[in-house]
């Protein structure tokens, strides 16, 4: 009877592990989703990266999914050059 409820534990234990980390991989992509960043899907394919980089690239993209980019218009006349 110990031994079902020891492999039962353990089955628990591995389910939740396996859980928080499909859950911490998706974070980013949930974070760039929730911010409307246009890179979102970009950083949605780097956290789940993550998880074949043993999360090496994790950080990497919860910083990206916090940052804001650059906004750059290009239909703005530019003063002309001085020679």
């Amino acid at each position: 009877m110990l031994d079902v409820i020891t492999i039962a534990i353990i089955l628990i234990v591995v389910a939740v592990n396996v859980f928080f980390l499909l859950w911490l991989a998706a974070l980013p992509g949930a974070i760039a989703r929730d911010r409307h960043h246009p890179q979102a899907e970009a950083i949605t394919c780097c956290g789940w990266l993550s998880l074949l980089t043993l999360f090496a690239t994790w950080p990497i993209a919860l910083v990206w999914a916090y940052t804001n980019p650059a906004h750059v218009r290009v239909d703005e006349p530019r003063p002309p050059a001085k020679a």
